[in-house]
């Protein structure tokens, strides 16, 4: 076990309260924050269930199978830390941190990554939806006093990936927004409930010209034999069809000379530990369309509060015809599977891929924070950011264009 460390903090929150936040103020509250070392995770698992339960629209990648999956891959060796946030004796929050040094040129910059993050890029398991993990009347507690903990600490940038709005908010009350860099993405996803409701088919959600495709598509399939969706009834089947899954994604990525997700071992172990964790729960989703016996397409999906996450695919590219669409087939039938379901979303998470836009019309803004510390590091790296940008006006300035990359 690691030894712990142990912080008290008390601060009125009175003036950091504003209407963007929906809850009561936690006015007044001392927080004891400590700081231990992954092993005890198995120690606080009930517990982060307990948070899990409490808070009001919790994420899957705040859920106990995504969170110990990832400590029992990653913890030996990323090693972060487990913060605990307590009112008195009573827990009222839990945080994941890992720190880990990356390069920008010459500069060695110390990062620390909240929640289940910090992996190598080829491991990155993409976190999104990203939140603070804690009892919901204690939010803007436990992220000032989060802020409060690092602030003694010697690091350079902490990062935040896939926020919602909400919680960007919250992270504003907490550290200074003019020393935050932001990304922003947008996610669609399908609204699966007000289809439900309001009686609509979900193929008249979608435009002429999506329609067309899918529906010319589903007859060349069709000529293969009956057009079929599968969905894995077993872990032992999902872990199969996983494999599957996994070797379509692989063939895809190699034509184009690119190396695919699945090329990283810790990657595929991570992946496998969740659906041996995740499946029995229904929390996850393995589905494989298919023309006959021949695969069109395999989805990865999660599923969890009636929503679903589409993570990854694998897709049979059986003809260089372009009339054949494996994406648009396979996520046409396997929305329609989950409103037959009683799903409420289906969420395809950050990325402007066509076929995104193509099969969802509700979209929202996810953002990745990087919050960097006013270090000596940082000031460098600020520096040369504004020379740069200084620099390209002058070239503009001066009718110099940059040609670099073109014929």
């Amino acid at each position: 076990m690691g030894e712990l460390i142990h912080r008290r903090w008390s601060k009125p929150f009175g003036q950091l309260f504003d209407a963007r936040w929906s809850g009561p103020p936690m006015t007044g509250v001392a927080l004891k924050v400590e700081a231990g070392d992954w092993t005890r995770w198995p120690g606080l698992l009930d517990q982060w269930q307990t948070l899990v339960d409490q808070a009001a629209e919790p994420s899957f990648f705040l859920s106990t199978s995504w969170v110990d999956s990832w400590i029992r891959t990653f913890g030996p060796r990323l090693k972060p830390q487990i913060l605990t946030f307590r009112d008195g004796a009573t827990l009222v929050g839990l945080a994941l941190v890992t720190r880990c040094a990356v390069h920008y040129g010459p500069l060695r910059v110390i990062q620390l990554c909240h929640h289940t993050a910090g992996e190598r890029e080829a491991d990155s398991t993409t976190l999104e939806y990203d939140d603070f993990l804690c009892a919901p009347t204690y939010r803007l507690a436990v992220v000032e006093a989060f802020a409060d903990f690092w602030r003694s600490e010697s690091w350079d940038e902490l990062k935040f990936s896939g926020l919602e709005r909400a919680t960007c908010d919250l992270i504003y009350a907490g550290f200074d927004r003019k020393l935050c860099r932001l990304w922003t993405s947008n996610g669609y996803f399908v609204d699966l409930h007000r289809l439900r409701t309001q009686q609509i088919a979900y193929e008249d959600t979608l435009s002429s010209n999506a329609r067309r495709q899918i529906r010319r598509s589903l007859r060349l399939y069709e000529k293969m034999g009956p057009v079929c969706l599968d969905s894995a009834a077993s872990t032992e089947e999902a872990l199969s069809m996983l494999e599957q899954l996994a070797r379509l994604h692989q063939e895809t990525w190699a034509r184009r000379k690119i190396e695919g997700r699945f090329a990283s071992a810790a990657f595929f172990d991570f992946h496998r530990q969740l659906v041996r964790t995740g499946f029995d729960k229904g929390e996850i989703q393995l589905l494989r369309v298919r023309a006959g016996d021949q695969a069109i397409g395999m989805l990865y999906n999660f599923v969890f509060r009636k929503r679903v996450y589409f993570y990854q695919s694998g897709m049979s590219y059986l003809s260089h015809d372009n009339r054949f669409k494996p994406g648009l087939v396979s996520h046409y039938l396997a929305i329609q599977h989950n409103l037959a379901l009683g799903n409420d979303e289906y969420d395809f998470m950050a990325g402007e891929a066509r076929y995104k836009k193509s099969l969802a019309r509700n979209q929202r803004q996810l953002t990745w924070i990087t919050y960097q510390n006013p270090t000596p590091i940082t000031q460098v790296m600020r520096l040369a950011r504004h020379t740069k940008r200084w620099l390209a006006k002058q070239r503009e300035s001066w009718g110099v264009r940059d040609t670099r990359g073109r014929p």
